[in-house]
C-alpha cells in the first residue's frame, strides 16, 4: 500500500505538473487508460519525477512551492488593490460626468432663457412697428440690423410688409426681402 508521504507528494506532482503526464517515450499520448492503469502509470511517472528532484532535496522542493504560493498571493493581492483602484477611478469619471451633465443643462437652459426673451423683445418691437406708420417702419427697419429686420418683418402682416418695402430704398428692400426669403427658423 503506499504510504500518506507519496499520497501527498503524488497530490503535489499532479497540481505542480498540471495533470499531464508524458508517460513513456513513443507511446501516444492519446492512448485511453482505465483508471487502475491511469493511476499506475501516474504512481510511476512521479516515482520518476521524484528521482530526479532527489538531487535536490525535498525541503528545497518545498520551499521552492512556498515561495511560488507566496509570489502568486502578492500577485492576488496587487489584482485586488487594482481592482479597488479601478472602482475608484470609476466611481470618479462618473461623478465627472454627471457633473459635466448638469452644467451642460444649465448652459442649454441659459441659452432657452435668452433666446425666450430675445423673442419677446423681437415681439415687443413688432407690436411696436405695426402700430407706426408705413414711412416711419420703413424708416426705423432700414437703418436696423438685417437680421433684426427680418425677424420683425417675418412677425408682421403680409399688407403692412409690402407697404413698408414699397416705401423703403430699393437698395434695402431688395436685400431685406432676399434675406427673408432665407431666414432659417
Amino acid at each position: 500500500m503506499i504510504s500518506f508521504k507519496y499520497i501527498i507528494i503524488f497530490t503535489v506532482s499532479l497540481s505542480f505538473f498540471g495533470c499531464t503526464v508524458a508517460f513513456a517515450e513513443g507511446e501516444d499520448s492519446k492512448k485511453i487508460f482505465s483508471e487502475k492503469e491511469f493511476n499506475q502509470k501516474v504512481e510511476k511517472e512521479v516515482l520518476r519525477r521524484l528521482s530526479q528532484v532527489s538531487g535536490k532535496t525535498l525541503k528545497d522542493f518545498a520551499n521552492s512551492l512556498l515561495e511560488k504560493e507566496k509570489a502568486l498571493k502578492s500577485q492576488s493581492i496587487d489584482i485586488e488593490k487594482r481592482k479597488q483602484e479601478m472602482a475608484i477611478i470609476e466611481k470618479n469619471l462618473q461623478d465627472k460626468i454627471k457633473e459635466f451633465r448638469e452644467q451642460q443643462d444649465q448652459v442649454i437652459g441659459c441659452i432657452k432663457e435668452n433666446e425666450k426673451e430675445s423673442s419677446g423683445r423681437i415681439d415687443h418691437i413688432v407690436k411696436v412697428i405695426s402700430g407706426m406708420k408705413p414711412a416711419n417702419a420703413a424708416a426705423v427697419l432700414a437703418v436696423q440690423d438685417s437680421s433684426i429686420s427680418v425677424q420683425i418683418i417675418s412677425k408682421l402682416q403680409p399688407e403692412k410688409v409690402s407697404k413698408i418695402f414699397n416705401l423703403m430704398d430699393k437698395e434695402i428692400s431688395a436685400r431685406l426681402q432676399k434675406s427673408y426669403i432665407n431666414m432659417k427658423k
